[in-house]
């Protein structure tokens, strides 16, 4: 009779919702941070990609119009470039991630 009794109830009762409630937010609490740090990464190491390609057709460029900076420092000139399209296209949050070798 009991199990007859369960199964005419038409809602859940309170320690039900709240337990369902307490796995939910345990959940939570370990995936969001999981989540946000993998975003973080990808946009890091998107941002790194696009920085690199930049880096590589200023170098491109600078090579192939070497005449037009005679006398000047190749890797400075490229790194101008460089600065000068991330300055003007990218926020200054993301500077903090380039690194030049």
């Amino acid at each position: 009779m009991i199990v007859g009794e369960y199964m005419n109830s038409k809602g859940l009762t309170l320690p039900e919702i709240l337990g369902v409630l307490i796995i939910l937010s345990v959940i939570l609490v370990i995936a969001v941070p999981i989540v946000f740090t993998a975003i973080n990464s990808s946009r890091e190491s998107s941002y790194n990609i696009l920085v690199n390609n930049i880096e590589m057709a200023a170098s491109n460029y600078v090579t192939e119009n070497s005449e037009q900076f005679f006398g000047l420092n190749t890797f400075d000139i490229t790194l101008w470039i460089v600065n000068t399209f991330l300055d003007s296209f990218y926020p200054k949050a993301f500077k903090c991630l380039i690194t030049y070798n």
